[in-house]
């Protein structure tokens, strides 16, 4: 890929050098230096070896400022053509230094333009990862990351030359992190953990999110709204830090940054899930129940609010809802009804 940049690259340079560019022409390199950082990287790249850039800036008159304010203002749509064979044409030297050069600064002031747009972004558009009711996946990442995802999760991964962007849509997902002198962020709404080598646990549900720590180190920003393309943003660290993690820790935070210590259970039974199991701590039922709904097609309905209130704590498995079911029916009061497709728990005294 780096090759056929570099070789796109070149081609743009010696069409302008041989003064083959009409306006389209322009725009359209204009239009492909907007279009990826690896562009950008690879015209500066060109333009040195060709020592034009430095030449050129060294040249002009012409304010940075009104070169940028016409690359900005350039957004005509282009089809771009690939760069035709080169011919040599007779042009006056005097006016072909000076048109180059004006149009050499014009291409800076696209790169510019172009970095301050585009920052430290992945310019690829991510590749979306999911996984059904009832279905996880495992998936090593190009840099050796390894992602588990628990069941009903959708993760959008976008790496670039200089940051490793995720998205955790919904749903829950362990990453174990591979060193790489790219920094990992994993988005989760106008929150971002910043991995700092580590494996830790995200779970998203509902309106409160957990961020679980194993080993490591990570920290927890917050940013501005992101955009529909938010791997576009950039790698920067957010715009204020709200808490830093300790092995062992685990963190509830909230779509308004709030963040809550969990002091009751720590990062050991947040990844129970990825040994097919599930831990609670002082769990109401009710949310009990929607835990194992997750990983099974019976669903398990609690039918009275007192039983849904009450308090459970425990490993169990996530596959073997008949052992929980036998663990209900153990309890007080308490009655379980098969029904087709569902479990119903409700109690005694309702049947009577």
């Amino acid at each position: 890929m780096q090759e056929l940049l570099s070789q796109q690259a070149a081609e743009w340079i010696a069409e302008e050098r041989h003064m083959l560019m009409g306006q389209p022409r322009r725009r359209g390199l204009l239009q492909w230096l907007r279009g990826s950082r690896s562009h950008v990287n690879a015209y500066l790249r060109m333009a040195v070896i060709e020592e034009d850039l430095v030449d050129a800036m060294k040249s002009i008159d012409t304010p940075l400022e009104e070169l940028l304010a016409a690359a900005r203002q350039d957004d005509a749509p282009v089809v771009l053509q690939p760069a035709p064979v080169l011919h040599r044409q007779a042009v006056p030297a005097r006016s072909a230094n000076g048109v180059r050069r004006a149009w050499m600064v014009a291409a800076c002031a696209a790169l510019v333009v172009t970095v301050g747009v585009f920052g430290l972004q992945s310019s690829t558009e991510p590749t979306v990862y999911r996984t059904a009711q009832g279905e996880q996946r495992t998936l090593q990442l190009e840099d050796g990351t390894r992602l588990q995802l628990n069941v009903g999760t959708e993760v959008r991964v976008a790496y670039g030359g200089k940051a490793r962007d995720i998205e955790l849509v919904h749903g829950q997902a362990f990453f174990d992190v591979a060193k790489d002198p790219r920094p990992l962020q994993v988005r989760i709404g106008q929150n971002v953990v910043r991995d700092i080598g580590t494996a830790f646990d995200i779970y998203r549900r509902g309106k409160l999110d957990t961020v679980s720590l194993v080993h490591g180190k990570v920290e927890l920003w917050r940013q501005p709204a992101p955009g529909p393309h938010w791997w576009s943003r950039g790698s920067d660290k957010p715009a204020s830090r709200i808490a830093e993690l300790a092995p062992g820790m685990r963190l509830s935070i909230d779509a308004q940054g709030q963040v809550r210590e969990d002091l009751a259970s720590g990062a050991e039974g947040a990844s129970a899930w990825t040994h097919n199991q599930i831990a609670f701590d002082d769990t109401p039922m009710e949310q009990v129940a929607a835990e194992f709904n997750r990983y099974n097609t019976v669903q398990l309905r609690i039918d009275d609010p007192r039983l849904a209130s009450m308090r459970i704590s425990g490993m169990f498995s996530s596959r073997d809802l008949d052992s929980f079911v036998l663990y209900l029916r153990s309890m007080p009061q308490t009655r379980v009804e098969q029904r087709p497709g569902q479990i119903v728990v409700v109690a005694e005294n309702k049947l009577k």
